[in-house]
């Protein structure tokens, strides 16, 4: 008889690998953590209604209703029309309208006369500016 090897899967042990450890140990712990995670949530007190499913609202109570009076619209104040005396009797007098003056127009400006122009002391100024500056030697 022949003996048949028995065929291991070749997996490369990450664990050894100096970076593919570092990955492996993490995802290890994280599966880890998930399971204590589960464990802790199963173990919590399952959450049950405390109150009666069967329980139904209380129906609103009939207000009475209050009965007002209806406003009612105040009325438009009637136009006075002014009484006619008979056709035969009525007497109208003549007016005559008469058109308002016009604006009279503005009495014209007022002209002043300048003052003679006196310009010594400017003439002075600019007679000393022109001179320049004095040497310093």
């Amino acid at each position: 008889m022949s003996k048949k090897k028995k065929h291991r899967n070749k997996r490369v042990n990450s664990l050894n690998h100096p970076i593919l450890g570092k990955w492996k140990e993490k995802e290890l712990m994280r599966e880890k953590t998930d399971r204590e995670y589960q464990v802790f949530i199963d173990s919590l007190p399952k959450l049950a209604a405390n109150w009666d499913r069967n329980a139904r609202a209380p129906r609103p109570e009939k207000v009475p209703e209050i009965k007002t009076k209806k406003q009612s619209k105040p009325k438009k104040p009637a136009m006075k029309t002014p009484k006619v005396a008979d056709s035969q009797g009525a007497v109208f007098e003549d007016v005559q309208f008469e058109t308002p003056p016009m604006t009279p127009d503005l009495p014209p400006r007022e002209i002043i006369a300048v003052a003679p122009n006196n310009n010594k002391k400017d003439d002075d100024f600019w007679n000393f500016y022109d001179q320049g500056l004095p040497s310093i030697r």
